[in-house]
């Protein structure tokens, strides 16, 4: 897994150093602007796939380098930290079950959580991915907050959910 800071700083700087281009300098400070400005998943917005989009005319190792960057880093997967519910979430995607929801649902949510449009068979997928302790099986009948049953990684907080029938 890339760490996000990481990965930022060493974009910025391949940004910097091309700045000195008067043809590209618009383009590239806007890119500079943008990619200091996101803080995680929830930035990655349509106005940056946007200016990743209008950097034609940069040099071709700086688009590949930004394209790998919007690629990896747009993939809600590659930001869940647990291994396990990074490959169960891999598999659900793999399996074109709908992804309704990332993200912080309620208040007290250390963690994103990841909701599929599904009924998951939590005890085949616990022996199928061969989960660990840390694994526990989360379920709220509550109609009123929203019936749900899935996952959860009590180590970093994430949670895999689907629906409860």
């Amino acid at each position: 897994m890339k760490n996000f800071s990481d990965e930022k700083t060493k974009l910025l700087l391949a940004l910097t150093n091309e700045i000195n281009q008067p043809q590209n300098k618009k383009k590239l400070q806007q890119l500079i602007n943008k990619v200091r400005s996101l803080q995680g998943h929830a930035d990655f917005d349509r106005s940056f796939a946007l200016l990743v989009r209008e950097a034609v005319g940069l040099p071709h190792p700086l688009l590949t380098t930004l394209h790998e960057f919007e690629r990896y880093f747009q993939d809600k997967t590659n930001w869940i930290q647990s291994p396990y519910l990074r490959q169960l979430a891999n598999h659900l995607l793999e399996k074109s079950i709908p992804m309704t929801f990332y993200g912080r649902s309620w208040t007290k949510q250390t963690a994103d959580w990841m909701y599929f449009d599904t009924v998951l068979d939590i005890e085949s997928l616990q022996k199928q991915f061969q989960m660990g302790q840390q694994i526990q099986i989360h379920e709220n009948r509550d109609a009123h907050s929203g019936t749900e049953r899935g996952l959860v990684d009590t180590q970093t907080g994430e949670g895999i959910i689907g629906r409860l029938d």
